[in-house]
Order: structure tokens, then C-alpha cells, then sequence
């Protein structure tokens, strides 16, 4: 049997034919539509449009991907399956459509926007956009009605859009020139020259500069300082005239009262060849202007004491000697040196000492006479240029006030009860020039005043005369030679030996430079030290005497072995602050072949103090090569113990003046130089007495305990060949 059951449809089909009808006219009216509408997913990318959509992606570009744009009608394009929409839209306006959809989608209404279109070409085009989000739930309403719907894809949002003209475009174009104005942290503002009033401020203008005020109420000249609006009579409105543009910094009055300074750049706009309008954009430079004003100020000025530089106190004496040969009076200057300061310094501390040298700066500034120049060219000196100085007697009278003023400073030292006050005193040089002479030369004379001043001890002032420039310029021709010599192999090395007190053996010998001068002979390091330390020769000669010892070092451990005497070799203040020492130390010691354990550097007590930490570091990097290192003159320079003890100190060598004065267990020179012994046993560390000449100091010397002793009793400094008996004889008698 069959069983049927039947539902009459009739309505349905008919229903559905018709419903087929009006979407088939629907879409034909939407094929024919000039506009573009197409359906889009939530990237944006078009998944359906109609013929005249299908035009607009061949001009604006499409991506490459495979297959086509199904049109409404079922055709099948060749166009790529998916168009970019946002690929399409320029940079600058995207945001503009990810909004308008964004809108859309929040608030379920149409969304109407202008932006614009780049073709293949790159050139822009206007259109005008409108967007409407779909939904779940939502079948009518769309501008794209498909007829198969599998191939929706998830469709987000329809859209339509049709060209505009091109002068359209220019609203929403000046639209955002105003937004941008309006939102622009620049000032903007625009004066109308006839009426002479304030037409317009942007927002940022308005806060900064009128406050609460109303335009009509304010006035040009409230906003600038008066030095702008001689400015601007005098430079800004011919410039205007003439070319119609102006640009500058000015200084601008805040609604709060404070000065600014401000970069503008004004442009007139005229009417029958007269001005009627200025508009003014700026930008705040006050922060940029004062930077501009430290960094200048820093480049001509101390920054502890706020004085000249040396920079600038040479260009204000350059200016001041060509005014002196003009008018024919003289420029004297003079240099002030604090005295004893360094061991105040080191005593007090760096910050006692900074006030100190404020307070002798401000004494000196206080001192000097009206439209003298002071300065600060070193760490510890002071300078003052004077013209109109009459003669030798005014100089020295200017320079004696200059330096009473700094001996009438007391600074308290700030270290607690009971250490008081502590008196500043300098030493002065001074020099005189009647304008014919180079800055740096009276600069020079200054300082050879001042040096002769300091070598007769504190409060002395000296005139630069014709003896001392006869010294100046033997330092300089000693110096030139002296240069040639260390090129030339004219430096050479003497040695003189330290001797074991309880075994008499030769313990270890110091190499101690000499210089072969061609016309005064053998000079002992008394005769040109100082001029290699003023030139910073000091360093390559200090290289030359350590090449030296350690090839002579070497060569004796290779003949007697580990009873071969250490090489003792000075390292100066100026070597130890040099880049790269113990670098070079290290290259020396492996060019020579010597052992490290056969070297020790002499560092003396003082140079420990000039930059302590920097110091350490340096001897603690030597040490790591294997040297030993000993303290050289110790005692004389006020060196902390707490440096002492972090030091990886072997040797101390007790100073010559303690030596000179050790007599029987009761006198000063044998208590100071046995405690020396006394803390270097503490320290674990050997001692070695220098200039010992007498059986008496010998005899002290190890009844305290001394290591070992060098001097002349021994034996003077000997030549190499010298040295080679000595220590043959030496080891022959062992």
C-alpha cells in the first residue's frame, strides 16, 4: 500500500515568483545605477558590487588575488575576488573611513563622509561616501541585494559612493586646516593693520597670552616687550614692506606677566599695495633660548666661581693691549695664586675647598678697580687685567690691593669644635705690556712672575722683569733641546744601589735619569725636570728612563739570576693621569724579557692625592702586572692613611730630610723616622731610608729596624758600565 499526503503550495510558489521578479528588477535598477555600491566584510575587503563599482576598482586599483568580484547579476569579472577598500583610501584620510564605519556599526544609522580616491596614477580624487552597517538579524535596507546567498561571506557593512566635483573637496580641505590651526600648540593670530586690533587668536594663543581678556580688549603693545616694538618699527615693518615676510625672535609678555621668548614668522597681506592685515604664527623657544644662554655662558665662564675663563680673559686681553697701543698706556695683568691650597684641599675636602676658592673669588671681584676683567684660568689661580696702568709702581700697587683682599679671607673649615679658622693667603706675579705683545706671551711673563713669587715662599708679589725673561727663554730653548734629546738617544740612565741592613748585600738600585746636554754636559733631573713637566715631556722621558732600566734589569737576571737586584723606577704625577700607562708599562716589560716580580715603580706620596680614586685605579692596574710599587718620599706629602691601606703598597722609602736629621734615640728626625718603620712593619711592608751619608745614620737607621738603606755612603749614581762593577765587585764578595 501507498499512503499520500498532500499540502497545497500554490500560494507559495507564486509568492516566491513574484518575490524572484521584484529582486531580479531591484537588481537590474542597481546594475544600471551610476553609482558604486558594494558589500564589504569587517577587513574591508569589497565582496560584492555592482557594474559601476566594478569601474571604479579597475581605476583606484585592486589586490592580487585570485578569481573575480561576483556581480549582482551572476557574472563573473575578471577582476580579483576581494577589492582592498582601505588600499585605495590615502594615508592621511583612512581614518576618516574606519570611523564612519565604526559609527555606523554603534549607532545602526547611515554614514555620510567625503574623502578621497588614488588612482593607478597616484593622483587624488573626491568622493563622496555613505556607509550603513548590517546585522544578524537585518535582510532589507542594503544597497546590494544578492541573488545567491552563500556568497555573502560575512558581510559587515554596504556602501555607495559617486565622484564630486573637484571644488568640493575644498571644504573638508579647509576644514582641516582649521582643525589643525585650532589644535596647533604653535601661537596663531592675525591683526587687521588698519584698525590696529586683534582679529583672531587660536586657542593655544588665547591661553597663553590674553588669559581671560577678551580680543577687543587687548592691544598689541601688551603682548611684546618694549624692545619688540622698537624692533618692529625699526627693522620688522620694512622688512614686511619690502618683501612681505619677516622671521625672528621676539620677546612676548604671558597673561601671567612672564617674558618669553618666542620665534615668530609674520606675513603681510596687502590690498592696492597696502598692508592691511599681519598674520603671526610663533613657537616658544624659552626653553631652547636659555639653553643657548648657559652653553654660552659655560663657554666663557667658570662654573664654580662664575668668573671669565681662561678663553675669555684672552680674547678681553687681545682687545685690551690693542686699546693700549692706541692710546698709549699700559695693560697690566696679574695672577694670583692661592697659597698652600692643595693642602688644604686634601686637609678640609673638596667641598671646603670650593667654598674657599668662591670666597677668594668674590674678594678679588670686590677688589678690583671699575672695568677691570677678573678671571679664573687654573684650579687655584685667579687673573685680573687692568688698563690705563701708568707704571711699574701702579701695577704692583694694583696687585698688592688685589692680593689683600684675598689675606683679609678667614674661612672657617667647617670640621667641628675646636679647628677654627683658617687664613688664605697668595702669591702673585704680575706683568706689563704697552700692547705690542701676544696675549699667551704676557700670559707667560705672568706666570714666570708668579713662579718666582712661590719659590720664595707665601704673600710675595713679583714684577716680570729682564732677568726673569732671560730665564723664561732659557726654559724655553731647554725645553726645545730637551725635546730633540729624548728623539735622539741623548737621555741616558744612572743607578744607584740600596743595600739589605742585616745581610749587607745589595738589595735592589733606583735608576735615576741623566741628560747628555751638548754644551752644559751631564744634567742631574734638578736641571730639567721641571721644564719636561711644564711641556709634558715628562711622559716620553719617564718611558725612555723605564725601556732603559728594564733591558738593564733583564740582562742582570740572565747573569746572577734570582739574587739580581730590583729595578727601582720613578713614575710622575703626569704619567699616572696619562691614558694608556699601564698599557705601555706592560709593553715595556715584554719587550725587555724582564720578569715583573723584578720591577718595582716608585709612585711618589703626593700624586696619590691630586685625584685619589683615579690614582688607585691606575696603581691597583698596575700591580696586577706583577711590579712591585713602593711609596717614594714618604712622609712629606699628607697622605691618608685610609689611602695607604688600600693601596697595594711593598715598599716605603723613608724621605732624605728625616734621614738628614736622625740623631742618638732622643731627637725629632729618629722618633718621626721610627714611627715611619713602626707603621710599615704594622703595614707588612719593607722600608728603605734615602740619603744616608754616615755611619751615625746607618747605626740608627738599624737599630729602628730600617730594610735596607741607599746613599752616598754606600755609593753615588753610576753610569751603566759603573753600575756593572759595583755590583760585580758585590756579588764577587757575597
Amino acid at each position: 500500500r501507498v499512503v499520500t499526503t498532500y499540502h497545497d503550495v500554490t500560494n507559495l510558489v507564486l509568492d516566491q515568483q513574484r518575490l524572484a521578479a521584484r529582486l531580479a528588477c531591484l537588481q537590474a535598477g542597481q546594475d544600471a545605477l551610476p553609482v558604486a555600491a558594494y558589500r564589504a566584510d569587517s577587513d574591508f575587503q569589497v565582496t560584492e558590487g555592482n557594474p559601476a563599482w566594478h569601474r571604479v576598482a579597475r581605476r583606484f586599483g585592486v589586490t592580487a588575488r585570485s578569481g573575480g568580484i561576483t556581480s549582482a547579476a551572476g557574472s563573473e569579472s575578471d577582476l580579483p575576488r576581494t577589492f582592498d577598500l582601505l588600499g585605495a583610501v590615502p594615508a592621511v584620510d583612512r581614518h576618516l573611513l574606519t570611523r564612519a564605519v565604526a559609527e555606523a556599526r554603534l549607532s545602526a544609522k547611515p554614514q555620510s563622509l567625503h574623502h578621497r580616491l588614488a588612482d593607478a596614477d597616484g593622483s587624488l580624487h573626491w568622493v563622496h561616501h555613505r556607509i550603513q552597517a548590517l546585522h544578524a538579524d537585518s535582510t532589507a535596507g542594503s544597497d546590494v541585494t544578492p541573488t545567491d546567498t552563500a556568497q555573502m561571506e560575512q558581510p559587515d557593512f554596504v556602501g555607495v559612493m559617486f565622484p564630486l566635483p573637484p571644488w568640493i573637496g575644498d571644504g573638508e580641505r579647509t576644514r582641516r586646516l582649521v582643525h589643525i590651526v585650532e589644535t596647533a600648540n604653535d601661537l596663531v593670530g592675525e591683526v587687521d593693520v588698519v584698525s590696529g586690533t586683534i582679529t583672531y587668536m587660536n586657542p593655544r594663543a588665547v591661553t597663553q597670552l590674553a588669559g581671560s581678556k577678551p580680543l577687543d580688549t587687548l592691544a598689541i603693545r601688551s603682548l611684546y616687550s618694549p624692545e619688540a616694538a622698537d624692533r618692529f618699527r625699526s627693522e620688522i615693518w620694512p622688512a614686511l614692506c619690502a618683501r612681505g615676510r619677516w622671521e625672528g625672535e621676539l620677546q612676548m609678555r604671558r597673561a601671567d606677566g612672564q617674558k618669553v621668548s618666542v620665534q615668530h614668522s609674520i606675513t603681510a597681506e596687502s590690498n592696492g599695495g597696502r598692508i592691511v592685515r599681519l598674520v603671526a604664527t610663533g613657537h616658544d623657544v624659552t626653553a631652547r633660548s636659555q639653553r643657548d644662554v648657559e652653553l654660552a655662558l659655560r663657554a666663557t665662564h667658570d662654573e664654580l666661581t662664575s668668573l671669565a675663563n681662561r678663553a675669555a680673559v684672552l680674547v678681553h686681553l687681545e682687545a685690551a693691549l690693542a686699546r693700549a697701543g692706541a692710546a698709549g698706556h699700559l695693560v697690566s695683568l696679574t695672577l694670583l695664586d692661592l697659597d698652600r691650597f692643595k693642602d688644604l684641599n686634601d686637609e678640609l675636602g673638596a667641598v671646603v675647598g670650593d667654598d674657599i676658592l668662591r670666597t677668594a673669588a668674590d674678594r678679588v671681584s670686590r677688589a678690583a678697580r671699575p672695568g677691570d676683567l677678573v678671571g679664573r684660568v687654573a684650579g687655584d689661580e685667579f687673573i685680573v687685567v687692568s688698563e690705563g696702568v701708568d707704571d711699574r709702581d701702579h701695577a704692583l700697587r694694583i696687585a698688592t690691593m688685589l692680593n689683600a683682599a684675598i689675606d683679609d679671607a678667614d674661612h672657617d673649615s667647617g670640621c667641628g669644635p675646636g679647628t677654627g679658622t683658617r687664613r688664605i693667603s697668595a702669591s702673585g706675579g704680575v706683568a706689563l705690556s704697552a700692547g705690542t705683545d701676544h696675549p699667551e706671551a704676557v700670559l707667560r711673563d705672568a706666570e714666570a712672575a708668579l713662579y718666582r713669587a712661590k719659590a720664595l715662599g707665601g704673600g710675595h708679589i713679583e714684577l716680570f722683569d729682564a732677568p726673569m725673561r732671560s730665564l723664561q727663554n732659557d726654559r724655553v730653548r731647554l725645553a726645545e733641546k730637551l725635546r730633540s734629546a729624548v728623539a735622539d738617544g741623548a737621555i741616558t740612565v744612572h743607578y744607584q744601589p740600596s743595600i739589605d741592613l742585616r745581610t749587607g748585600r745589595v738589595h735592589s738600585v733606583e735608576a735615576l735619569v741623566r741628560w747628555n746636554h751638548p754644551e752644559r754636559g751631564l744634567l742631574a733631573p734638578g736641571e730639567f725636570i721641571d721644564v719636561a713637566d711644564d711641556t709634558g715631556m715628562v711622559s716620553s722621558l719617564g718611558l725612555e728612563v723605564l725601556r732603559q732600566a728594564c733591558e738593564r734589569a733583564a740582562a742582570w737576571r740572565r747573569r746572577w739570576g734570582p739574587e739580581a737586584p730590583i729595578m727601582h723606577v720613578n713614575l710622575s704625577a703626569r704619567q699616572i693621569a696619562e691614558p694608556g700607562l699601564v698599557e705601555e708599562v706592560a709593553a715595556v716589560i715584554t719587550g725587555s724579557g724582564i720578569e715583573p716580580a723584578a720591577l718595582c715603580l716608585e709612585l711618589t706620596e703626593s700624586l696619590l692625592l691630586e685625584d685619589a680614586p683615579a690614582s688607585i685605579a691606575v696603581v691597583v692596574a698596575l700591580k696586577a702586572l706583577g711590579v712591585g710599587l713602593a711609596i717614594d718620599d714618604f712622609g712629606t706629602g699628607y697622605s691618608s692613611l685610609s689611602y695607604l691601606s688600600r693601596l697595594p703598597v711593598d715598599v716605603i722609602k723613608v724621605d732624605k730630610s728625616f734621614v738628614d736629621r736622625l740623631q742618638p734615640v732622643d731627637g725629632d728626625g729618629s722618633v718621626i723616622a721610627g714611627a715611619i718603620v713602626s707603621l710599615a712593619k704594622a703595614l707588612r711592608l719593607k722600608t728603605i731610608a734615602e740619603g744616608v751619608t754616615s755611619v751615625e745614620q746607618l747605626a740608627e737607621l738599624h737599630r729602628m729596624g730600617c730594610d735596607a738603606a741607599q746613599g752616598y755612603y754606600f755609593s753615588e749614581p753610576l753610569p751603566g758600565d759603573g753600575i756593572e762593577t759595583y755590583l760585580a765587585t758585590a756579588f764577587a764578595s757575597a
